[in-house]
């Protein structure tokens, strides 16, 4: 369960600007997006959230205090580091557990 601070960092991350080639604007959610099945978002965290509980180990992003290791939203998932290799850690394993490696 999310905590009222938990929650509020990410609306926080979710009003930042995207830096990539110059600043964006504002990037709101107005709707959800339906692709497929309208169990894949269940079926995404159910596969997903043991995972992220007990194998995301290296370093995440540290933000007022908080470290964010990832963000899921629907079928999407975001691996946030603090250097290039925490990164790679993260993605060898998700890549490892997603086919059936330990």
């Amino acid at each position: 369960m999310f905590s009222i601070v938990a929650i509020g960092l990410l609306l926080v991350i979710l009003k930042f600007n995207l830096f990539y080639a110059g600043w964006t604007g504002p990037i709101t959610m107005k709707a959800g997006v339906r692709q497929g099945s309208p169990l894949s978002a269940i079926l995404f965290n159910l596969s997903l959230e043991q995972i992220l509980r007990t194998g995301v180990s290296a370093p995440g992003y540290h933000l007022y205090g908080h470290e964010l290791k990832c963000l899921a939203y629907a079928d999407d998932l975001l691996l946030l580091s603090d250097s290039s290799l925490a990164l790679q850690q993260n993605i060898d394993y998700l890549q490892c557990r997603g086919f059936g490696r330990p």
